[in-house]
């Protein structure tokens, strides 16, 4: 059974938001609308996650099983290489404000609406985070694979293992709203993926991403790809 949790219209931090626009809090003509936008936000704001512990059952040359479901990468095999339990979720900032969202049509608004939705994703993002870890990691490293953001890492293809290791791709979507369109992205668009596992040494997925300026990094870039390119 997966678990879930929802954010009751959590609060983000107005500064926060006028950072990452990368617009001045007394700007006349936007820092209204952008106040009265974030107003607007929060009254309908409902981020959910769901994840479940599922067990590591097999490892093979390129791949391991966990949850019943075969997971074909080797960086994977690497870093579950002494792991016997996973953590698989996704995360979204909610259909209500995915909906909320397209009511804007002009492209400055609906900047600043996408900017929106990925503050309340940080805040879900966050919760589970913290969550997981009293439950499962408490005094063990948690590290964390994401599908689709390392090269030649994991495929973003593999969002279809990973949504089958918590029940598959009918029930993420009648728990949370979150599907999979044909290409593997997620949608709403403000969405995450991936397993937590405790590592000898802590894995990121940053560490191999040379997007330097991703507003979500959690570790500084090693110099190289995960082949070591």
């Amino acid at each position: 059974m997966n678990e879930k949790i929802v954010l009751e219209q959590p609060a983000v931090r107005e500064k926060e938001l006028f950072r990452l626009l990368r617009m001045d809090e007394n700007d006349e003509d936007n820092a209204p609308v952008i106040r009265q936008m974030l107003a607007e936000a929060s009254r309908v704001a409902v981020p959910k996650a769901i994840y479940r512990v599922v067990p590591v059952t097999e490892k093979g040359e390129d791949y391991v099983v966990a949850g019943g479901v075969r997971l074909h990468s080797a960086l994977v095999r690497r870093n579950l290489d002494q792991v016997s339990r996973i953590v698989p979720y996704v995360l979204s900032c909610g259909t209500e404000l995915e909906e909320w969202s397209r009511t804007y049509d002009d492209p400055l608004d609906g900047y600043i609406a996408d900017t929106v939705k990925l503050l309340y994703l940080g805040a879900i993002r966050r919760e589970l985070h913290q969550a997981i870890k009293d439950a499962y990691f408490q005094k063990n490293d948690m590290s964390s694979m994401n599908p689709g953001s390392v090269v030649d890492g994991w495929p973003l293809t593999a969002q279809r293992d990973l949504f089958a290791m918590l029940g598959g791709e009918d029930a993420v979507r009648e728990e949370i709203g979150v599907q999979l369109t044909e290409s593997c992205l997620m949608l709403p668009s403000k969405a995450g993926s991936g397993f937590f596992f405790s590592a000898e040494s802590h894995y990121e997925n940053c560490r191999f991403c040379p997007l330097l300026t991703c507003p979500n990094r959690r570790e500084a870039f090693c110099g190289h790809t995960a082949d070591g390119n």
